[in-house]
Parts: C-alpha cells; structure tokens; sequence
C-alpha cells in the first residue's frame, strides 16, 4: 500500500513539474493548504496505535525563501478525536519554476481529550510545494514528531507521509 501511495505521489509531481506558467512563493504570497495524513503512532513503552489527521495551514511568506504558518488540525487516535494547533517556520528552496521544496521544524500543542495524554510535540518536516497553476497546487512531503506524553510512560514518535492541497494569493 505504501509503494503505491509513493508512485501516485512521485507521478504526480512529474506531470505537474512540465507545466512551465506557473510562479515561485515570493515575498508577501500568503498560502492556504489542506493536508491529510494517516501513520502509526509508536509508543515507547505501549502498542502503536494507528491515527489519521485532518490539517488546515494558513503561510505567509516573509522573503522568498523564509516562511512562517500556523495551523490546526482534527486528530483521531483509537477512540480519542481531538484539536491539537502549533506552528513551523518553512525554508523553502528554489528548484524550477513550480517546485518549491522545503523544510521545517515544527511545535504542536494538543488540547481537549488528547491533551490528557500529550503535552507538546516536536518535528520536523521535508516536503516539495507543487503549483502547476499560479494560484493552486499540491503539497507532498515526510514528517517526523516525537511526542512528549503527560507522563513518560506516554512519550511517543511518529514518522508519516501526507499529501494536500494549496492555494496561494
């Protein structure tokens, strides 16, 4: 399932990489995105879990390299489902006329039911913005977050790959 989830990927940023009209993030752009993501949650000291999250990112471009959002975003774990929000600083790299990869570190704050069992996280991320179109495209990337359970016996990480879509203007 992972091998064909990483081919859709890839084909689909090799079709979108040979349009040519669209432009770069630049200065003042602001970025809108919806991701989705599903992983498996590795406890240190319990069974992994599976989870699934729904995220909504709001950018906006300092320079035309430097970039810092906020986000939120609808997390399910077993039988808990909660909000949790945070931020990360995005570096984002030149490579082409529509790729924009990048990487980040992040924090995120947990709140409601899963804020029983996480305080805080911490990650960081690598991923490639895709504008086939000069106002819309796609986000693909890796993330990794180790989480810092309530308690140390909670204490967790995750490794994950997500996919979404971006609006910028």
């Amino acid at each position: 399932m992972m091998s064909k989830v990483v081919s859709v990927m890839f084909l689909v940023i090799l079709a979108s990489a040979s349009l040519s009209f669209a432009q770069h993030l630049e200065k003042g752009d602001k970025e809108l995105a919806f991701r989705l993501r599903y992983t498996n949650l590795d406890f240190d000291h319990l069974d992994n879990t599976e989870t699934a999250e729904v995220r909504l990112t709001f950018a906006y471009m300092l320079t035309n390299h430097h970039e810092i959002l906020g986000f939120v975003g609808y997390l399910m774990i077993d039988s808990f489902d909660d909000v949790n929000f945070g931020a990360s600083y995005h570096y984002n790299f030149r490579a082409g006329d529509n790729l924009n990869p990048y990487v980040a570190p992040l924090v995120v704050k947990f709140a409601g039911d899963t804020e029983d069992t996480f305080d805080w996280g911490y990650g960081v991320e690598v991923g490639v913005k895709v504008y086939p179109w000069s106002h819309g495209g796609f986000l693909f990337g890796l993330n990794y977050v180790d989480f810092q359970g309530e308690i140390p016996l909670l204490d967790a990480t995750q490794f994950n790959m997500f996919g979404g879509l971006t609006v910028k203007f």
